[in-house]
């Protein structure tokens, strides 16, 4: 296995950097670290590194890392992929919810190309929920690839394990092909159809689509919540969200399109109440402090987990 490095580079999306690197630092706080999001700044990371042990670790990075680059990371490259070793390549999502697996998690694995095909040094698995859809389904892979960094981060800031012995399954998917998947016709068979919905059915921009004698006729939840994104004031979202159920709708920020904060809409909206939705208690303030980027566009979406993850009313907003 390599050496253990002088210097490591942490290249992820900017959302998952700062826990990630408190996890590392703390495994071994004499250790360099650098950070990266992008692969201009891995170069320029490695450039700013010669002559020194490099070991790479990558974090839900979606691009493929370049062999050359590899190659110049002395003390080893890691990937952390959000799916278990029998979902390599793009989907693994979806494709495990349309397969109807029982249960995902994490990998840890060397890096080399093709991509999802280097030794594996760990995994980490769950079970998966009941109805679960993609979205949440991907929450939880994300909390599986935090405790396989918590598990791993002695190793990936100095010695690294041995392969595990477990295997990739097969060759990796492509999104694309993945994708077909989203695609109902009228006389699909009623379990088929059942698959697919549950695999593809999340979100404001979810792919299904049903195929109607060559028009595509595209899936838009028609949802039971109510509300409204009023958007920003003094640094916090307001709006309301009202569930004729009953229950309190459980909302989530998320700014451009990383992690999100996760809130309840209970406050007094007594203009709501007068407009029928209720008794009122179906307000929110959220905070924004320390979810903002210091530069550039904030996009602040509010979405419905518990609405097959629509949108809320409003959103997005762009600061």
């Amino acid at each position: 296995m390599p050496a253990s490095p002088d210097v490591l580079v942490l290249l992820s999306p900017p959302h998952l950097a700062g826990t990630a690197h408190q996890i590392l630092a703390t495994a071994r706080a004499d250790l360099a670290f650098t950070l990266a999001h992008d692969l201009a700044g891995l170069e320029a990371a490695l450039t700013a590194s010669e002559g020194q042990r490099v070991r790479l670790i990558t974090i839900c990075f979606g691009q493929v890392v370049p062999a050359a680059l590899l190659a110049r990371c002395g003390a080893g490259a890691v990937n952390l992929h959000p799916a278990p070793p029998e979902y390599p390549g793009s989907g693994a999502l979806h494709r495990a919810l349309y397969e109807e697996a029982a249960s995902f998690g994490a990998t840890a694995h060397l890096m080399q190309l093709p991509v999802d095909s280097g030794p594996i040094l760990a995994v980490e698995r769950f079970a998966i929920p009941a109805n679960i859809g993609h979205r949440s389904l991907s929450d939880l892979a994300l909390s599986a690839v935090v405790n396989l960094l918590e598990r791993l981060a002695p190793a990936l800031t100095g010695q690294l394990p041995p392969p595990c012995g477990e295997s990739w399954a097969g060759r990796p998917h492509r999104l694309a092909d993945v994708m077909t998947l989203a695609k109902l016709t009228p006389y699909m068979p009623t379990n088929e159809v059942r698959r697919r919905w549950r695999a593809f059915r999340d979100g404001p921009e979810s792919p299904l689509y049903m195929d109607f004698q060559g028009l595509p006729l595209h899936y838009r939840a028609p949802g039971r919540i109510q509300g409204w994104f009023d958007g920003v004031q003094d640094g916090h979202a307001h709006g309301w969200a009202h569930d004729p159920t009953g229950n309190p709708v459980r909302l989530r920020l998320v700014v451009n399109d990383g992690i999100g904060m996760e809130s309840l809409a209970t406050l007094p909206r007594p203009d709501v109440a007068a407009a029928g939705h209720g008794d009122g208690q179906c307000g929110f303030v959220i905070p924004l402090e320390g979810l903002l980027p210091a530069n550039g566009p904030a996009r602040i979406d509010i979405l419905l987990p518990d609405d097959e993850w629509r949108r809320l009313p409003g959103a997005p907003r762009v600061l």
